[in-house]
């Protein structure tokens, strides 16, 4: 049931106030036949007494006492009213406390994963198995539980580039894939690592489409703003015309998203953006907060990979420049000498071939 679906009734729960249904009035018999057919009542409901569950100006829930239809007790009286708010009080109160314990758990629970997945995004070298992995630490539902996730990168001319992504535009196929990662035992990490490493992951919509995504950085979008702040946004449809319209294409977004920072010893890698397409689900503060959390970790990892690949790359060229003095110190001849010097700088700078022109000054070309 929708508090929509009951007229006024989200304005008096916002004022903290009570609320009667009865059959008679013109709004509440829908409603009421709901909640018989809902509750397989014996007799039909002929008035409900909804009460706001409320908790520091937060609505958290509702509580209804119905009252049927040749009912003896008669209709709810002033007592009825007032006793029913104290024990509202009560109900808020320890459904308050219980969602906080739950939250407790599921973030202790997110972070067991995630922790699980920088060890393994730490110990691969494959770039696409890592960048994967991350975004199924997004959103998978053992780790951040978004609907899906793109990751761009932010390249050397100033674009951010689609990198990877994970999750559908249409939702009866993502609903389709949801049912098969539960049938398949891949909303479990340990299960979901096994088949990542026998390549068993199959690619998603967001997946291809990204790999054509790239643009440029609007001085006045709000990529450009994520990126200055170094903060994660949460963007309402409102403000989609601020976002690319390549990317508006490609990710297809209908509800709000988050964007946040890649971030590593003060350098921005790029942009995760997140959003909840199909559950519909609330973002949350702590849920961003989660995912910066994440993100950071994310971006840690990256940027150490990128130190290391260019270690070995510096090592690898070095030893190809050794072996070409070696070569050089080698020859025995001017000719020889030339054709060693170009077949190595060909190999050192990783050229696919190579040809020297000598100047003949005599003949001026």
């Amino acid at each position: 049931l929708r508090i929509a679906d009951s007229e006024g009734l989200r304005e008096l729960h916002e004022r903290g106030k009570h609320s009667i249904r009865r059959s008679t009035d013109s709004e509440a018999p829908p409603t009421l036949e709901r909640l018989t057919a809902l509750l397989r009542c014996e007799r039909p409901i002929r008035s409900l007494l909804v009460v706001p569950l409320t908790r520091d100006g937060r609505i958290v829930g509702q509580l209804d006492l119905g009252e049927l239809e040749d009912d003896p007790a008669g209709p709810f009286t002033s007592q009825d009213f007032h006793l029913a708010e104290a024990i509202a009080a009560q109900i808020s109160a320890l459904v308050d406390r219980m969602r906080l314990q739950e939250l407790n758990r599921r973030t202790f629970r997110q972070f067991a994963v995630l922790h699980k997945i920088g060890d393994y995004i730490q110990a691969t070298d494959d770039l696409g198995k890592v960048l994967r992995t991350i975004l199924t630490g997004v959103t998978a539902s053992y780790g951040l539980g978004f609907n899906r996730a793109v990751l761009l990168k932010l390249d050397e001319e100033g674009r951010l580039v689609g990198q990877m992504g994970i999750g559908e535009v249409e939702e009866e196929k993502a609903r389709d894939a949801w049912r098969t990662d539960v049938a398949q035992q891949v909303d479990d990490f340990e299960h979901y690592l096994e088949r990542l490493e026998r390549g068993k992951i199959p690619d998603t919509t967001l997946t291809e489409r990204v790999r054509e995504l790239r643009f440029p950085l609007n001085e006045e979008g709000l990529f450009l703003e994520v990126i200055r702040n170094r903060k994660a946004f949460l963007v309402d449809p409102d403000d989609f015309d601020q976002l690319p319209a390549s990317f508006l294409t490609a990710f297809d977004p209908n509800s709000p998203l988050v964007l946040a920072p890649l971030v590593a010893k003060k350098r921005v890698l790029g942009v995760l953006a997140v959003d909840n397409k199909f559950s519909g689900a609330q973002i949350r503060n702590e849920l961003i907060d989660s995912l910066m959390t994440f993100a950071s970790t994310a971006a840690i990892v990256l940027e150490n990979k990128r130190l290391l690949q260019e270690t070995l790359s510096g090592w690898e060229r070095l030893e190809r420049m050794a072996e070409a003095a070696d070569a050089l110190a080698s020859g025995d001849g001017t000719a020889d000498i030339l054709q060693r010097i170009v077949v190595s700088a060909a190999r050192v700078l990783e050229a696919d071939g190579s040809v020297l022109w000598i100047y003949d000054s005599e003949r001026d070309n």
